[in-house]
């Protein structure tokens, strides 16, 4: 199976009022896999508090963690130019849900992780949508 991802464009219009004639053409979009590349910047001071959602290990569909890990290690996944540098972060969300997987570049390969968003200061690169195909 194919794994990419691609930048291509993630915006989605904004129907305020679904139920509205003028919105009647627009049928919902199939929900979409969106991922995100965010850089390491550092630890952050500590000051925040609260929850936040831990990352899963499988999204459904045979699409896990190490079906995605093993294709972020063994090919270049990326339609666009793009080389991990040490500490990037990427994000694998499904869409319409809250659940995500998460990655970390060390030591010149992906593993499984994430950075806890109290502890540490990350800024988002690069975003888009996974296609998977045969």
């Amino acid at each position: 199976m194919k794994f990419l991802l691609t930048k291509e464009n993630i915006t989605t219009p904004v129907i305020h009022n679904k139920n509205s004639r003028r919105n009647k053409h627009l049928s919902p979009s199939p929900p979409k896999t969106r991922w995100s590349i965010y850089r390491y910047l550092g630890k952050s001071d500590g000051s925040e508090r609260g929850r936040y959602k831990l990352p899963i290990r499988d999204l459904g569909k045979g699409f896990n963690a190490n079906f995605i890990l093993d294709h972020l290690n063994s090919e270049n996944c990326f339609d666009f130019e793009y080389t991990p540098t040490e500490g990037n972060e990427l994000v694998i969300t499904s869409d319409g849900t809250m659940d995500w997987i998460g990655f970390l570049y060390k030591e010149g390969q992906w593993e499984i992780g994430h950075y806890n968003p109290f502890h540490f200061e990350t800024e988002r690169i690069h975003d888009g949508i996974v296609i998977l195909g045969k």
